[in-house]
């Protein structure tokens, strides 16, 4: 698969690294090492989208740096960028959303939005708006850790 993307997108850099963990905890390891980490979604139907996620969800909710979601889309993107849009909860700290959005918004199509730290339960809650967003939404989303 990485040959096939340096194929399409030579000026894309790919590396390959073989890991002994779970893929959730392997990439939530990458993720502290990263700017940002694209995950790829399978395109499954939503109800299915809602009841699987078990790598996804996971990475979503404790990785340190912004995760985007790339979903396969229904067709081809025209080949002039889209609008940046960034959700902002009322009470939450804005700047490092706003930051994630301003950064994507040079050419691409791309839905921001943030993940509190603070939950009360550990675990892979993420909140019901971006649980929503992540599974409906049809255009790459990243979520990034907000406070």
């Amino acid at each position: 698969m990485a040959g096939e993307r340096r194929d399409t997108r030579p000026r894309l850099r790919i590396g390959m690294e073989r890991v002994a963990d779970l893929p959730p905890k392997a990439l939530v390891d990458a993720a502290a090492e990263s700017v940002l980490l694209a995950l790829g979604s399978r395109g499954l139907g939503s109800l299915q989208g809602f009841l699987l996620g078990s790598v996804s969800l996971p990475v979503i909710a404790h990785a340190s740096a912004p995760v985007a979601v790339v979903h396969e889309p229904d067709e081809p993107a025209p080949a002039e960028a889209g609008p940046v849009v960034t959700g902002l909860g009322h009470h939450d700290p804005h700047d490092p959303l706003l930051g994630c959005a301003f950064e994507a918004a040079a050419d691409a199509r791309l839905l921001v939005v943030g993940r509190r730290e603070d939950r009360p339960l550990p675990g892979t809650r993420i909140g019901p708006v971006t649980h929503g967003v992540l599974h409906h939404a049809r255009c790459p989303v990243a979520v990034v850790p907000a406070g």
